[in-house]
């Protein structure tokens, strides 16, 4: 026991000594969106999931933890986030028996409606546009051993401004395994490895004259070209284990460093105290470490409503500290059946 006690102390310490300094790229990529965590559980616990991934939205924070729940389960979740953007984030998950599990979840976030200015009137010329971003995934994991699960995603991700467009195609790949001390578990994730984006439209679409030194050269049809971004790629690899276990209360501790393309590395921690594993209270710090990070303290609790032969209904809710922006919540549902 003390040579794991010692392992497993050692992989936190190499998790904390991964915030190094480094350059920061914020603002570098395409569909930021991809990067906002989701459902309530995990975000509570200031996003340290890769390790615990143990409700449905394992398939945003590594697919590898669906193939250990037991039951098929829907997750919705809907935020109002600041300056007047909402998304939904939906998850479903189905046993396949022994062949693993099939997944399916799909974001969506609403900028809302803004009004359209133009070089000649700035302030405004009275019509209005939307903007929305939104992916759609698929998933599927599975049990390589009764300690050893792997999954994979395959996601089509779409950006629109007015009536531009970009779309591209990326992929997740996540692992999880389980020690023989303290239900601990070592997770990590490959986040958004994919093709490029771009924007396109009929906005992009202009009549140019090539060369007026010529009066007989009119103008041409002409498509402005939009820089191509990369995808929001990023790395965790965390640890979770039970602290206390001491009937009617358990205590769960996590720890994810995350390696983004677009930031400096950061660290999330997160804590959940379990009481008849009916009522749940967590908390927990998000990027810290990361360079001018923006997000902070975390908490929120849960409930769990009734228990059936097959069936379970969950409620959590989540709260995230904001440094200068609107503190958003969460609120999600879950049902296993």
């Amino acid at each position: 026991m003390k040579k794991r006690l010692t392992a497993f102390l050692g992989i936190m310490l190499i998790i904390s000594s991964s915030l190094l300094a480094s350059q920061s790229k914020v603002a570098t990529t395409a569909a930021q969106f991809l990067g906002i965590g989701q459902g309530a559980k995990a975000l509570s616990t200031g996003g340290a999931f890769s390790a615990v991934a143990n409700d449905p939205s394992a398939l945003y924070w590594n697919v590898a933890g669906s193939a250990n729940l037991e039951k098929n389960s829907l997750l919705f979740t809907h935020t109002k986030w600041f300056a007047d953007i909402s998304y939904q984030y939906f998850a479903f998950t189905y046993k396949l028996g022994y062949a693993g599990t099939f997944g399916l979840s799909s974001t969506y976030l609403d900028y809302g409606s803004m009004e359209r200015t133009t070089i000649e009137r700035q302030d405004g010329d009275g019509t209005h546009f939307d903007s929305y971003d939104f992916v759609i995934n698929l998933h599927y994991a599975t049990k390589m051993s009764d300690k050893f699960s792997i999954g994979g995603t395959v996601k089509y991700i779409t950006q629109k401004i007015d009536i531009q467009q970009a779309s591209g195609v990326a992929f997740d790949l996540g692992t999880l395994y389980k020690l023989d001390f303290r239900d601990a578990q070592i997770g990590m994730s490959f986040s958004n490895f994919g093709t490029k984006m771009q924007m396109d439209g009929k906005g992009l679409y202009v009549n140019h004259d090539i060369d007026n030194s010529y009066g007989s050269n009119p103008e041409v049809n002409a498509v402005l070209l939009t820089e191509k971004f990369n995808l929001p790629v990023i790395f965790r690899a965390g640890v979770s284990m039970t602290a206390l276990n001491k009937d009617p209360i358990k205590i769960t501790v996590a720890a994810d460093a995350l390696y983004p393309n677009d930031n400096t590395p950061s660290l999330n921690l997160g804590t959940e105290l379990s009481f008849m594993e009916r009522f749940y209270l967590r908390a927990g710090y998000k990027d810290l470490g990361q360079t001018d990070s923006e997000s902070g303290l975390t908490f929120g609790g849960g409930v769990r409503l009734f228990y059936a032969a097959r069936g379970e209904l969950l409620i959590d809710y989540a709260y995230q500290s904001m440094k200068y922006l609107n503190a958003p919540q969460y609120f999600s549902i879950i049902l296993y059946f």
